[in-house]
Parts: structure tokens; C-alpha cells; sequence
């Protein structure tokens, strides 16, 4: 049974328009045919935009599956963060992963959706916001959905409890729900491949992109302290991994590897 989506995802389709296109079609050029998803900073999601960009360009640095973003605007100034319709099949039904198949069939992927939701304390990995294009036999993944990563709708309270926690468990202080590929990844094959990639994110792109979410529903000190937070976690994740090594997959190492 597919779930409804939340009501702040609004879906937008722009169809093929010939004859406005600009010089028509002598100049090769023509408006196509966009899908795309529409999320606004709502009640239950305050920091839904600001959250959606720092998570989607972090994410996008490390090649990982995420479909193209921008900003859009509305006639009366509003503003939502918008990705290209991400789901294999075009349809507007996203059905739940089967998480044993897609860490069974693409463990590298796995391992970094994984590591990276640790980084941004996403607490809201679930079934539904991973989409695959063959459920029982995966090839492809896509990852969407980061409005409840970094300040998720608490603020930076949150992530002061979260600094050296990884942010993805379910519990008391992280919230939220346990991450849904952590009990099927096998090992720690290709953590040391990810951790490098993380630990290679520039300071100066995370503070551009903090920076640039501030036009977007974030202030300057939260701003500032997710400059802090994120450069934290992105020295400091090795160590955080190795303290919550009960946790997490076992170690492929094997004098006892370097989380266990």
C-alpha cells in the first residue's frame, strides 16, 4: 500500500510548448517537458528549504544519487527547494524500497547513503525515501528527501545534543526513526572509500553553502553554527564511528578493523 505524501510536495509538470518557445523551432530551441517536486518551509518542517539544499549540494559533492535541484519561486514571493521528478518510472507512486535488496545488490551506494545521512544527522532514512528501479533486483537508487536532516524542525538545539552521536538510530535524542539500511549493510567494505570522499569536502563549500541557505528561512547564527557543525562531523568521523562501533556493520578487517 503506497502511503500519501505530505501535502507540502507539490508536483508541477510543464508540457511541451512549441509555439512560445523562444525563436520557435529554427533556433533548436523549444520548451520540454519537466517533472518536478515542490517543498516549502511549512509549519512541521520550518527549516524544510535550508535543510533540502545544505543536504542536497553535500550530497551532489559526493556523487551520490540525488536528482538536480534549484530554487523556485511563485507570484507572491514564496519560494520552494525543487528537484526533477526522481522516480524511475516517472509515476507519482513511490513505493517502499526492500532495503535487504538494495544493500545486497548495490552495497557501495548503501555504504554511502549510509555515512552520508550520518554526517548531516538525518534521522529520516525510511523505506519510502529511497526509490529503486527494480525492487526485488536493484540497479539504480536515487535519494531524495533531507528536510528532517541538520536542523531538521528543532533548530540548532538539536544537533548541540547530536555533535559526536550519529544522528541516525532512532533514539532518545536523535529522534525520528532508525536509519532502514543500517541493520542490512554486511560490513565495512567500502566505509574507508566514503570517509575519504567526506573528509575531502572543502571548507569553503560548506561555508558557501551555509551561506546560501540563508536566503532561504535560515538566520545568520544557525547559519554559523552549521559551518561548525558539519566541519565537526566531516573531521571528526572516523572517531564518532569508531565510539558507536557497536552500532554499526561489522568491520571486514581483519585484526579487528578500525571502528571495532
Amino acid at each position: 500500500m503506497v502511503k500519501p505524501k505530505p501535502k507540502h510536495h507539490i508536483r508541477a509538470v510543464f508540457n511541451i510548448d512549441v509555439q512560445n518557445s523562444p525563436n520557435g523551432e529554427e533556433s533548436g530551441m523549444r520548451f520540454g517537458h519537466v517533472q518536478a517536486w515542490h517543498k516549502g518551509n511549512v509549519s512541521h518542517s520550518e527549516y524544510c528549504v535550508p535543510n533540502e539544499i545544505i543536504a542536497g549540494e553535500i550530497a551532489h559533492f559526493l556523487r551520490l544519487p540525488i536528482s538536480p535541484f534549484t530554487i523556485s519561486y511563485c507570484g507572491n514571493g514564496g519560494y520552494f527547494f525543487t528537484s526533477l521528478n526522481f522516480n524511475f518510472d516517472r509515476s507519482e507512486a513511490l513505493t517502499p524500497i526492500l532495503p535487504d535488496r538494495l544493500c545486497l545488490n548495490l552495497p557501495f551506494l548503501a555504504s554511502g547513503i549510509l555515512l552520508f545521512d550520518i554526517l548531516v544527522a538525518n534521522c529520516d532514512r525510511h523505506d519510502e525515501n529511497l526509490v529503486v528501479d527494480d525492487h526485488l533486483d536493484p540497479r539504480s537508487v536515487m535519494v531524495f528527501d533531507h528536510d528532517q536532516a541538520l536542523l531538521a524542525s528543532e533548530g540548532i538545539g538539536r544537533l548541540k545534543e547530536l555533535t559526536n552521536s550519529l544522528g541516525i538510530t532512532g533514539g532518545t535524542v536523535t529522534g525520528g526513526n532508525r536509519h532502514c539500511l543500517l541493520d542490512y549493510i554486511a560490513d565495512q567494505t567500502h566505509f574507508d572509500t566514503w570517509l575519504n570522499r567526506i573528509d575531502g569536502i572543502p571548507s569553503w563549500f560548506i561555508d558557501d553553502i551555509c551561506d546560501k541557505a540563508q536566503a532561504y528561512g535560515l538566520s545568520r547564527a544557525q547559519a554559523e553554527f552549521l559551518k561548525g557543525f558539519l566541519k565537526h562531523r566531516r573531521n571528526a568521523l572516523s572517531t564518532i564511528l569508531k565510539s558507536n562501533a557497536g552500532r554499526l556493520p561489522p568491520s571486514d578487517q581483519s585484526d579487528g578493523g578500525l571502528y571495532l
